[in-house]
């Protein structure tokens, strides 16, 4: 059983290409989309099957670094942020979680690490 001393607050700052994630004062990933589309493909729809997928597994592998999430701001300035949050509530083993949204600019790492460190409060 986790105690609540096993349970981090996380920031994530998300956009269409790269996500930071950030634990307190540590940016600890960064992981980036693929952003190529099939460029033979004439099919809008299929493109946009695509596109979701991709945002989908992004977001998936997202979740699998947050084991320990107990507080979770996810932040950016795309679309991105909303697919995280379905992702979350839809996950099983993040039931736990409580998070939080917000839409900003967008950030560069040590931005993005400054905002989290004023929103968030250390434990």
């Amino acid at each position: 059983m986790k105690t609540r001393k096993d349970f981090m607050n996380y920031g994530i700052y998300i956009d269409h290409k790269r996500s930071f994630i950030i634990a307190l004062n540590n940016v600890i990933h960064e992981e980036s989309i693929d952003g190529n589309t099939d460029k033979n493909a004439n099919d809008k729809k299929r493109i946009h099957v695509r596109s979701n997928d991709n945002i989908k597994n992004f977001c998936r592998s997202i979740i699998a670094k947050l084991e320990k999430a107990h507080r979770i701001l996810i932040f950016g300035p795309a679309e991105s942020k909303y697919h995280l949050q379905k992702e979350i509530k839809d996950s099983k083993v993040m039931h736990h979680i409580s998070e939080e949204l917000l839409v900003t600019d967008k950030m560069e790492k040590e931005e993005a690490l400054w905002f989290v460190k004023k929103i968030i409060p250390y434990q």
